[in-house]
C-alpha cells in the first residue's frame, strides 16, 4: 500500500484512519455492490462500456461518490489497476487507486467561475441577505456537508453587459479578420495559379529555344491522330525531323555557348517562315519537328522549301558569320504511322539524299512505306575557313 497526502509520502496507517468513509465506495469496485451511497449519473461509465463491446475486452471498475472523510466533504474516486488490451498479465486480485479531493472554498470557486458564479461560496450555516440564495449541500452518504450560496442576478444583465459587447466586438473582429484572411486567400489563389501555369509550361517547353518540347509535342500529335473529325473527313497529319548537320562540331569549335545561340536562332528563323496553324518543337539536341495537321499534298514541298530558306543565309553568332545546313525527313500519317511514336520514328528513318547547296531533293520509298519524303546534306567532314575580306565562319561539306 503508497499513500500520498499534499504531494508528500503518507505511512500506509493513514488509510486506516479513512476507512470507514472509503469501505462503501471500495466495496462497490470490487464486488459491484450497490451500497448505501447516493447513485450518481455516471456518464463515464456509458462511454467506457461502448468501449468494452467494441474491444471486447474487459477493462477496470471504478466508483465515485461525495462522502464525509474526517467531518469534511470530499470527492473520492477509485478503480482497479488493470492491463487495458492483455488481460493475462494481471496476477491475482487487481490493486485498487483511490484519489480524495477536499471540497474547500478553492474547490466551490473554481465551479462557480464555470458557471459564471463569481460568489459562489460554501458555508456551515445560510446566508441571510438580499438576493443571495442559500441551498443545503448533502453528501452521498446523507451527511450536510454546508450549504452553497450564490448572489442571483437580475436576467439579462449579464448579457446586455458582458455578452453582447464581447458578441459585438466578435463580430467586428471575425469581418477585419475574413477581409485579411480573404485577401491573403486571393494572392496565394493567384500566385499558385501562377506557379501552376509555370510549372505547366516548363515540363512542356525547351527552356533554352521557349519551343514546345518532346512531350508537348507527343500531345499535339496524339490528340490529331485521335480526332474524330480527322478520322472522319480522312485528313492526313505531316511531321519534318529537322537535324542541324555537325552540330557538335560546332560545339567543338565554337564552345557550347555558340551552339546555344545557334539553336535560338535556327528556332526564331523556323517559327518566322512557318504558317501560323505549324507545329515547332525542339526535340533535345540539335533536333526539331514540325507538325502541319491537316497536311494537303502539296504540303511536304512547300515545308521543305521555307526550311531550306532557313539554312540559306549564314547565322550570325558572337561576330561570326556562320554557314550550316540540316538534313529533314518527313513522314505522312496515317500512311506511315497511327501513333505518335511510329510517325516520329518513320520520319526520324527517313531515306536521306544529299543535295547541292539550296537544292533540294525530294525522294520517296514506296517498297517501306506509301508516303516517306526526305531532304539532306550528309556531311562526310568539317573544316572553318576565315575569309580574309570578311569576319565570317563557314561550316563546308566536303
Amino acid at each position: 500500500m503508497y499513500a500520498w497526502a499534499e504531494a508528500a509520502r503518507e505511512r500506509p496507517s493513514a488509510f486506516e484512519r479513512h476507512r470507514p468513509a472509503l469501505e462503501p465506495i471500495i466495496n462497490e469496485i470490487r464486488k459491484g455492490n450497490t451500497s448505501s451511497l447516493r447513485a450518481r449519473p455516471d456518464m463515464f461509465y456509458e462511454t467506457k462500456n461502448r468501449y468494452d463491446v467494441l474491444t471486447g475486452v474487459q477493462v477496470a471498475r471504478w466508483a465515485g461518490h461525495i462522502v464525509s472523510v474526517s467531518g469534511r466533504p470530499a470527492v473520492v474516486a477509485g478503480m482497479t489497476i488493470v492491463p487495458n488490451i492483455d488481460m493475462s498479465l494481471l496476477q491475482g486480485t487487481p490493486n485498487l487507486l483511490l484519489s480524495v479531493t477536499y471540497i474547500d472554498q478553492e474547490f466551490v470557486s473554481q465551479i462557480g467561475r464555470t458557471l459564471l458564479l463569481p460568489d459562489l461560496s460554501l458555508k456551515p450555516q445560510p446566508v441571510e441577505a438580499a438576493a443571495v440564495v442559500s441551498e443545503p449541500f448533502f453528501s452521498d452518504d446523507g451527511v450536510l456537508a454546508g450549504y452553497l450560496n450564490w448572489t442571483t442576478r437580475r436576467p439579462g444583465q449579464v448579457l446586455l453587459t458582458i455578452i453582447l459587447p464581447l458578441v459585438a466586438f466578435g463580430v467586428l473582429l471575425t469581418g477585419l479578420l475574413s477581409q485579411i484572411m480573404t485577401g491573403r486567400l486571393k494572392r496565394a489563389s493567384a500566385a499558385l495559379a501562377q506557379r501552376e501555369f509555370e510549372a505547366r509550361h516548363e515540363a512542356k517547353h525547351d527552356a533554352l529555344s521557349g519551343l514546345p518540347n518532346r512531350v508537348n509535342m507527343v500531345e499535339k500529335i496524339e490528340k490529331f491522330l485521335n480526332s474524330y473529325i480527322a478520322r472522319r473527313n480522312g485528313q492526313r497529319a505531316l511531321a519534318a525531323y529537322v537535324d542541324i548537320d555537325r552540330f557538335k562540331d560546332v560545339n567543338d569549335t565554337l564552345g557550347h555557348e555558340a551552339g546555344d545561340d545557334l539553336i535560338k536562332l535556327v528556332a526564331q528563323r523556323l517559327s518566322a517562315r512557318l504558317r501560323p496553324n505549324d507545329f515547332l518543337a525542339r526535340f533535345g539536341g540539335d533536333e526539331f519537328v514540325i507538325l502541319c495537321a491537316p497536311a494537303g499534298a502539296d504540303t511536304g514541298d512547300v515545308l521543305v522549301e521555307r526550311i531550306a530558306q532557313t539554312f540559306e543565309s549564314p547565322f550570325a553568332i558572337k561576330g561570326q558569320s556562320i554557314s550550316v545546313t540540316a538534313s529533314v525527313g518527313l513522314a505522312f500519317a496515317p500512311d506511315n504511322g497511327v501513333t505518335a511514336d511510329e510517325l516520329m520514328r518513320h520520319a526520324d528513318i527517313a531515306p536521306m539524299r544529299p543535295r547541292a547547296r539550296a537544292a533540294i531533293e525530294r525522294c520517296s520509298s514506296a517498297r517501306r512505306w506509301r508516303t516517306m519524303s526526305s531532304i539532306a546534306v550528309p556531311l562526310n567532314s568539317i573544316c572553318v575557313a576565315r575569309s580574309r575580306t570578311k569576319n565570317s565562319i563557314s561550316i563546308i561539306s566536303r
